[in-house]
């Protein structure tokens, strides 16, 4: 005859079986659980980084030396008013101002612009024509984040980009 064990030794052998099958879902939630906590700091610190990078700004002013189309003897440079300013808390590295030409897109080239740092300039960029629409728009600022991020910065967008800023 088999025997089959006594009524103790089926309950424990239950009672096992059934812990390690609660051990087991206790670790596949505790796995879900800190990927999931990952995923959501790796938002937060991203959210972080572009909230830094829209604390880099650029304002733009062009003064057209005329009214209407440009006079026949106009020479097409322009006076641009240019700010650029870094409100963060830290450094952005590798800045180049693009201004918006006739020609090909004039590059100012700034390098590494401390926090609370504040420019101020005017260029001399051949444009023989500004629009209305165009007054207050026209130069991006590309830069580097303390974090080794690429951004590109123009009014009120901002972009994140794959590459550094090229200086030529």
């Amino acid at each position: 005859m088999i025997d089959f064990g006594s009524a103790a030794e089926w309950a424990g052998a239950i009672f096992t079986g059934l812990g390690f099958g609660a051990a087991v879902w206790q670790l596949r939630a505790n796995r879900r659980d800190s990927q999931h906590a990952r995923l959501t700091d790796a938002r937060d610190e991203d959210a972080r980084r572009e909230a830094m990078a829209r604390a880099a700004g650029v304002k733009v002013s062009w003064r057209p030396p005329h009214q209407g189309p440009p006079p026949d003897d106009f020479d097409g440079v322009t006076p641009v008013d240019v700010e650029v300013l870094n409100s963060g808390p830290y450094p952005i590295d590798g800045a180049v101002l693009i201004v918006a030409a006739d020609d090909y897109p004039m590059q100012i080239v700034y390098g590494t612009i401390f926090p609370g740092q504040h420019i101020v300039d005017t260029y001399e960029v051949r444009r023989r024509e500004v629009v209305f629409g165009e007054l207050t728009t026209g130069a991006t600022l590309e830069f580097t984040d303390t974090f080794g991020n690429f951004w590109a910065r123009s009014g009120q967008e901002l972009v994140r980009k794959p590459a550094p800023a090229r200086i030529c």
